[in-house]
This record gives structure tokens, C-alpha cells and sequence, in this order.
């Protein structure tokens, strides 16, 4: 169980880095 939980807030934090990332490459080609 705790594995599980563990992947799953893994993968959320990596979904939350990955749009940061996304947002910051958008802002960086725009400016």
C-alpha cells in the first residue's frame, strides 16, 4: 500500500514538474 502511494505522489509531483517545465520553456521561447 504504501509503495502505491508512494508511485502515485511520485507521479503527481513528476505531472506537476513536467507542466512547470512546460510552462517555463513557453515563456522562455516567448520573451
Amino acid at each position: 500500500m504504501m509503495v502505491v502511494l508512494a508511485l502515485v505522489i511520485l507521479a503527481a509531483l513528476g505531472g506537476e514538474g513536467r507542466r512547470q517545465t512546460c510552462i517555463d520553456s513557453a515563456t522562455g521561447d516567448g520573451a
